[in-house]
């Protein structure tokens, strides 16, 4: 059987000289103690520490005999108790649970495993708490399903907030009331909270149940409301980059950690400020593991990218002042919200933030480099979930995220970057590539590029004007086969590839190349060139190798 009765210990004095009386938990050999409210001067105790004063010691005794029912009316289920959970279960019964307080402990924690980004969320909803109420403590009896009601409507309208600048001193603003997506995310933080203290008061197990009401059951929030596009366009990007706010102004702090963040795959402002400082200035990567997820994935959610020479300029500029400019991450924050909203005067556009530039490089990716879905994601540092138990078995590919960031920041000088990926080989500029490659021309501009289509339609019509046939099984992302009979005996078999370059397979060529190398699915015992001629020396060529004697005329038709 469980016991409980009040100790007082002489070397629990505090520094006024009184002393604390604790209730003792005495359980399967095990005693475990709590504070209560009650604290005694030398005067009410005897020399052995014994309750002397007598008004005290019957409140004492009314509380252990209530403490000896709550344990009578467990019954059974005091057996599958521990001490540690009887103590706690009886420590908290009967007391008046202050949901802003809980609420700031909760937050502490998460600050003390590094999960600030949680905590400033939940931060946030406390101060907005206070403020609707008007005061710092808040029993979770008054957060119910009414108040929830009323509290949405108070959201939404513009109100004024008073808060404690970095000097100390309050400071009064005025706030627009939030939108469909705010509104959505500051409720569900709030239910998030009430659902941890349900967690930690009420054990379900056992039936010990504290806080008996759930107002998220009457009042619902619904379906999260749909994400608006964060993402600008490539012109605006190179806006940014471009733009030239004032030498040490928040406006050119933004943009310098836009393009950064631009250029890191999207990196967050959390990590620079944590981070940033432990790259060196002839640092070729830069490793870390990503603040937002670190703690929720086995990996920490390491991530590796390379240190392009666009950000390694905006990094040895911030190397060692970022954290002697800002004491905190929430200081560096505010200058970039600040900076931000100063940006967005200069350049007119309807939004910047950090998130847009995460956004606008995986945008970018998508629809201007043709990069698919699942590397963007591993360039986001994304984790699969379809994938999630093939990646144990997988190391991580860096190179990938490489291509992804090469191709993206190439798009922003406005270089076309050219995608090719077939499943055996293609030939583009004399290189081979076997399997699954991607080969990117970095050097072409988009009218030059422009101009070998061209050339590869040029071939492609002509080839179709004397009787060649394109063949049905044909990559449409790489190289053209085509075919014609010759005679009873004989086929010719041409390849097009898309940078001009020729290869006729099954027949014997005269004409020399300086980079004979051949796709594997082409290969023959026959002997096989590959050339890069223009249209009039391909046309005698083909003549004189096939003895085709049908005249050519220029046909117009679609790109093929």
């Amino acid at each position: 059987m469980a016991t409980v009765s009040a100790k007082i210990y002489s070397h629990h004095s505090r520094i006024d000289g009184t002393f604390n009386v604790k209730i003792c938990v005495y359980h399967k050999k095990e005693r475990k103690f709590f504070d209560t409210t009650h604290y005694l001067s030398q005067k009410q105790l005897t020399a052995d520490f014994t309750i002397k004063d007598k008004f005290i010691l019957k409140v004492i005794d009314d509380e252990l005999l209530e403490h000896r029912s709550t344990i009578s009316n467990l019954g059974i289920k005091l057996d599958s108790l521990s001490c540690e959970a009887l103590r706690d279960y009886l420590s908290k019964k009967g007391k008046n649970i202050d949901f802003i307080a809980f609420s700031r402990e909760h937050i502490a924690v998460l600050r003390s495993e590094k999960r600030n980004g949680s905590a400033n969320n939940f931060r946030t909803v406390v101060n907005s708490l206070c403020d609707y109420f008007r005061r710092t403590s808040v029993p979770i009896e008054e957060i119910n399903s009414n108040m929830l009601f009323s509290y949405e409507k108070w959201l939404k309208a513009p109100r004024s907030m008073v808060r404690i600048n970095q000097l100390g001193k309050e400071v009064m603003s005025t706030q627009n009331g939030l939108k469909k997506g705010g509104l959505y995310n500051h409720l569900r933080d709030l239910r998030t909270l009430f659902n941890e203290a349900k967690r930690t008061y009420n054990n379900i197990d056992f039936g010990l149940i504290l806080i008996k009401h759930y107002p998220f059951d009457t009042y619902k929030l619904g379906s999260s409301p749909k994400t608006q596009k964060r993402c600008h366009t490539i012109e605006q990007v190179r806006a940014i980059k471009t733009c030239k706010p004032k030498p040490g102004s928040r406006a050119e702090l933004a943009r310098d950690f836009y393009m950064l963040s631009f250029y890191s795959c999207g990196a967050n402002a959390c990590d620079f400020y944590n981070f940033l400082d432990l790259l060196k200035p002839k640092s070729k990567r830069w490793d870390y593991n990503r603040s937002k997820t670190s703690g929720q994935r086995e990996d920490n959610a390491f991530f590796s990218v390379r240190i392009l020479p666009e950000a390694r300029k905006i990094i040895n500029k911030y190397i060692g002042v970022l954290k002697v400019r800002y004491c905190a991450e929430d200081a560096f924050n505010t200058a970039l919200s600040m900076g931000f909203r100063d940006l967005n005067k200069i350049l007119g556009f309807k939004e910047i933030t950090m998130y847009w530039a995460r956004h606008s490089f995986a945008n970018i990716a998508r629809n201007k480099c043709g990069i698919s879905k699942d590397d963007i994601g591993e360039a986001l540092n994304h984790v699969n979930e379809e994938h999630k138990t093939t990646d144990i078995y997988l190391d991580r590919d860096w190179s990938i995220v490489d291509k992804v960031q090469e191709q993206v920041c190439l798009a922003l000088q406005g270089k076309l970057s050219l995608v090719k990926s077939l499943e055996t080989g293609y030939f583009e500029d004399g290189n081979y590539f076997e399997e699954i490659n991607i080969e990117r021309d970095t050097t072409v501009s988009e009218e030059y590029s422009n101009q070998k289509h061209k050339q590869f339609d040029e071939f492609v019509n002509y080839l179709l004007s004397i009787g060649y046939e394109k063949q049905r099984d044909n990559n449409s992302f790489g190289h053209l086969k085509l075919t014609k009979k010759i005679d009873e005996f004989q086929i010719c078999s041409i390849a097009v590839y898309p940078g001009g370059e020729l290869q006729m397979i099954g027949v014997p060529l005269l004409c020399s190349t300086e980079s004979p190398k051949i796709p594997v699915e082409s290969r023959s015992l026959f002997d096989t060139k590959v050339i890069k001629p223009n249209l009039s020396e391909f046309q005698i060529v083909e003549r004189v190798m096939t003895r085709s004697q049908i005249s050519y005329s220029p046909i117009t038709s679609s790109r093929i």
